[in-house]
């Protein structure tokens, strides 16, 4: 994920927006707006930070950040790219008092003034996940996907997702180089995180294996031929990937 910081007053929370756009960087008919504006009013939305990011979609995702304007529930960022018209999600996450996660909406476009809003109506339940694998070299991705609003990030070692409404977006996590291939959706850490019985947990090779094989039984995933070697053979995949556990934290 490539990161655009501009010169903000440090705070103690942070949102995120997420967009599903192509990636622009010149002014044209189709890459129309240059202003970013997020209104956040509906049930649930409220104390919402006063310091946001924005994600945009193009590739892995670009990160921006907004910041409250003074006096209104609006967000804004100029973010120095030309954007087309776009859909969107917001998130954020306050220390010490849990998050919120909207649904995916699409932006309303204003051509005169080149600005793009988005308005969100309900925020959800929204915590933060964070994934540590052993050994720390193990190549990684987490993929966030909120219907037509996606994102993903790889990583080694540890990394943390933010701000993840399990009631209205799924997250999954893949191991190993080759986990962008359309075969290879990853673990659903949905289910993981919710039967879990604590707010932390380890996964063994084998156990990660084994879900895995439960998921594609279950219609999700890659095609499985559901024969009592299927959990053997995923373990044999998993070989060829330095990892021994992950560890999934919830908070």
């Amino acid at each position: 994920m490539t990161k655009h910081h501009c010169p903000l007053l440090f705070y103690a929370a942070a949102a995120v927006v997420t967009f599903a756009v192509a990636p622009a960087f010149a002014q044209s008919t189709a890459f129309p707006y240059h202003r970013i504006e997020v209104t956040l009013s509906g049930a649930g939305c409220g104390h919402a930070p006063q310091e946001i990011s924005v994600v945009i979609s193009a590739g892995e995702g670009k990160e921006f950040t907004l910041t409250r304007i003074p006096g209104t529930s609006q967000w804004a960022v100029d973010p120095g790219v030309w954007l087309p018209d776009s859909l969107a999600s917001a998130r954020w996450t306050v220390n010490g008092a849990g998050g919120k996660r909207t649904q995916c909406s699409k932006g309303e476009g204003r051509l005169r003034t080149n600005i793009l809003r988005f308005s969100f109506s309900r925020c959800y339940v929204a915590q933060d996940v964070t994934f540590e694998t052993d050994p720390g070299r193990t190549p990684s991705r987490f993929v966030r996907d909120l219907g037509p609003c996606k994102e993903a990030l790889e990583f080694n070692g540890s990394e943390t997702a933010e701000g993840v409404g399990f009631d209205v977006e799924d997250l999954r996590l893949q191991f190993g180089r080759q986990a962008r291939k359309k075969e290879s959706r990853g673990l659903l850490v949905n289910p993981v995180v919710v039967n879990a019985k604590s707010n932390k947990l380890v996964l063994t090779r084998d156990k990660v294996a084994h879900l895995l094989s439960t998921q594609r039984a279950k219609g999700d995933g890659a095609p499985s031929n559901l024969a009592s070697t299927a959990i053997d053979l995923d373990i044999e995949n998993l070989k060829a990937i330095p990892l021994n556990s992950v560890k999934i934290g919830v908070r």
